[in-house]
């Protein structure tokens, strides 16, 4: 989707949270590193991944790049009518470019909802059979602010090797996402989330996180990641199937 023009440019993304108002009118993504944060006041260096509105969240301290997830002005979303088109039109993943990613692609949730491969070959590689299948939750920041639904899909492989496929979303803001092994226990997966595709995912940030998911003893999955930068986001998932 072409950048916006600088007469007719909506505010910039911030990496979570409502950005500093001198990023107002920044440059188009396309200028911007592939691969790294949107920028961000607070943050001092890249990491996680997220998505923001341009608004305020209640006077609470607003969390900085957040690892594979987006926060939201859920005021902003509502209120702000032409805020919400201008991401339908940046967004990948949602609607607005449907029409730019349907060619030779596979929408993201057709893999993300079904773990057959995974459970195909369950009897080798590094990752403990209950983490297969999908699973989905709810997560927040340290500040206690909404930051998305986690769905995820694990699938067996080998340390290094990408193990799970998913999305963190928020009303029209998704981001996609593909989780490579960093370490395997009966009961704890550490994963490095990336954003799928070769081109930066406008409104999401991308940078290596350790992203700990731990097996619980009432069936439930503990997402944890570990990020200062990010805003430490937390959450429960459930198996779906």
């Amino acid at each position: 989707t072409p950048p916006p023009t600088p007469g007719s440019a909506a505010p910039v993304l911030g990496a979570f949270g409502p950005p500093d108002p001198s990023y107002v009118g920044g440059p188009p993504a396309k200028d911007r590193p592939v691969g790294h944060p949107l920028p961000s006041p607070s943050s001092p260096e890249p990491g996680g991944r997220g998505v923001s509105l341009s608004a305020a969240v209640g006077g609470k301290k607003r969390p900085r790049a957040l690892s594979c997830t987006l926060v939201l002005s859920v005021a902003g979303a509502l209120a702000v009518a032409t805020t919400a088109a201008v991401l339908f039109n940046v967004l990948p993943g949602d609607s607005g470019d449907s029409k730019d990613q349907s060619a030779g692609k596979p929408h993201p949730s057709a893999t993300e909802q079904n773990p057959g491969d995974g459970d195909a070959d369950s009897g080798s590689g590094a990752v403990p059979k209950p983490f297969l299948g999908t699973w989905q939750g709810d997560l927040t920041s340290d500040s206690g602010i909404p930051v998305g639904t986690l769905t995820i899909t694990f699938r067996q492989g080998r340390t290094g090797q990408d193990v799970a496929s998913g999305r963190v979303k928020l009303s029209v803001l998704r981001c996609d996402s593909t989780w490579k092994l960093v370490s395997a226990a009966p009961k704890e997966l550490h994963l490095d989330a990336r954003l799928k595709g070769s081109e930066p995912q406008q409104g999401c940030s991308d940078a290596s996180t350790d992203e700990q998911f731990t097996l619980t003893s009432d069936g439930t999955l503990s997402y944890q990641a570990k990020d200062k930068a990010a805003g430490d986001p937390t959450g429960t998932l459930r198996k779906l199937k």
